[in-house]
């Protein structure tokens, strides 16, 4: 349908907004290492241990470059402005063994403990008007208020992976991941410079799944000459698992 305005009501707002952003890449921190059994030749051939990291994201703006002149100009006297910023990281560290069944096949298990981290802050700006006007819609000014959710949590997990030596010159790879749940919690907090805007801090929880992980590779000995290796993967992931948070 239509929705009809008199032009009368009408006041356009105009909104300026030159916003800047500079994107920053960094090192994701991993290491894996293994031995052999030693007193466990028994039972298993290889133990390892590994940590990785599982997921860095995220995005940030300075309240400053998203606000327009009159939205700052309240600033000077009452406060700073909102910023926006989420991120969501996951770093995991994990106990391996493996053991050979034969000259051909090898299987590996290792266990997982994830720690993860969210981190949201948001804002915007609440128009005050004149109570006292003959003119309902007199604006006084508008003050910023900022939302932040600080938030941690763990979760467990696995990996199974078999090892076949084809030929001598051929190796198969399959690995699979479960899906790991994290349970965040944390705090909530809501600041403004406007004391009915502000709420004392408060606690919340939510579930998010690092979803199920599955890989097929194959590696190929002296591929054009000796000493070169031609590898190739397929991988799969279940996002269907974070559809939504």
């Amino acid at each position: 349908g239509t929705i009809d305005f008199p032009v009368e009501d009408y006041v356009p707002v105009e909104r300026n907004i030159a916003a800047t952003t500079a994107t920053q890449q960094n090192l994701a921190p991993g290491f894996f290492l293994y031995s052999d059994a030693g007193p466990l030749r028994g039972l298993v051939s290889k133990i390892g241990l590994c940590g990785y990291t599982i997921a860095e994201y995220g995005t940030e703006w300075d309240g400053d470059d998203v606000a327009g002149d009159f939205e700052q100009r309240p600033v000077k006297v009452n406060g700073e402005l909102p910023d926006y910023k989420s991120s969501i990281r996951g770093y995991v560290l994990s106990p391996v063994i493996a053991r050979s069944f034969s000259d051909r096949i090898s299987v590996g298990l290792s266990g997982h403990f994830l720690y993860g981290s969210f981190e949201q802050i948001r804002g915007n700006w609440e128009a005050v008007y004149d109570s006292t006007s003959t003119s309902p819609d007199t604006l006084v000014d508008f003050y910023p208020y900022e939302f932040n959710e600080e938030l941690t949590g763990t979760g467990y997990g696995a990996t199974v992976g078999v090892l076949y030596k084809a030929t001598d010159l051929l190796t198969v790879g399959l690995t699979a991941r479960t899906p790991m749940t994290v349970t965040f919690e944390g705090d909530v907090e809501v600041t403004s410079v406007l004391e009915e805007y502000r709420r004392a801090s408060q606690s919340e929880s939510f579930d998010l799944t690092f979803p199920m992980w599955a890989g097929l590779g194959i590696a190929y000995d002296d591929f054009l000459f000796d000493g070169t290796v031609l590898t190739a993967d397929v991988q799969w992931t279940q996002w269907s698992a974070v559809d939504e948070i």
